[in-house]
C-alpha cells in the first residue's frame, strides 16, 4: 500500500524532473517495497501476458506490464473491489468520499492516465504487436500456469485473447 501511494505521489515528478532527488528517493523506496510485496505474493496474469509480448516485441518487461496493466485491472476489478478502491483513491484523493465500488471502477482508468503522464505507450500496437499475433500470444500466455493460477480470477486461452484484443 505504501508503494502504491508513493508511486501515485512521486512517479510523475520523478519522470518530469529526473534531478529531483527526493522524488527519485521515494520511487526507489516504492520500487523496493513493491518488489518485496510481489516477491511474497507473486505476480499473475499481467506478467503471464507480458512474457510472450516481450518476446515478440523485444520490449522491456516493465514497459509491457505497464501497457497491459489497466486492461487486466478492469478484468479483475469485481473480484478485488477493496484493493482497486485503494489504488483509485491513492491516484485521485477526491474519490475518498465515494463508495468502494464507485472508486474501484475508476482504478484502471486512473492507472492508464498515470501511465500516459509518464510516457507509457498506449496499447500493444504501440509496442509493435500485430493483430494477427494475438492468438499465438494468447496461446503462449495460457501456458504460464504458475502466474495464471495466482490470479484472483481464472483465465483460459480465450479470456487471455480477449484481454490482448482489448489491450491492442
Amino acid at each position: 500500500m505504501k508503494a502504491i501511494t508513493a508511486i501515485a505521489n512521486f512517479l510523475p515528478l520523478a519522470v518530469a524532473q529526473p534531478n529531483d532527488r527526493a522524488a527519485r528517493q521515494e520511487m526507489a523506496l516504492a520500487s523496493l517495497l513493491a518488489g518485496m510485496a510481489f516477491s511474497s505474493a507473486g505476480t499473475a496474469a499481467v506478467h503471464a501476458l507480458q512474457y510472450p509480448v516481450g518476446e515478440a516485441t523485444h520490449t522491456p518487461h516493465g514497459l509491457g506490464n505497464a501497457v497491459l496493466l489497466p486492461t487486466v485491472m478492469r478484468s479483475i476489478t469485481s473480484s478485488r473491489m477493496g484493493e482497486m478502491a485503494f489504488i483509485a483513491r491513492s491516484l485521485d484523493p477526491t474519490l475518498k468520499s465515494r463508495s468502494d465500488a464507485d472508486a474501484a471502477l475508476q482504478a484502471a482508468a486512473l492507472v492508464a492516465e498515470l501511465a500516459a503522464k509518464v510516457g507509457i505507450p498506449k496499447g500493444l500496437r504501440a509496442l509493435g504487436v500485430n493483430l494477427d499475433q494475438l492468438p499465438e500470444l494468447s496461446r503462449m500466455a495460457s501456458t504460464v500456469r504458475r502466474l495464471l493460477d495466482n490470479s484472483p480470477v481464472s483465465f483460459d486461452e480465450n479470456d487471455l485473447l480477449h484481454l490482448l484484443r482489448e489491450a491492442f
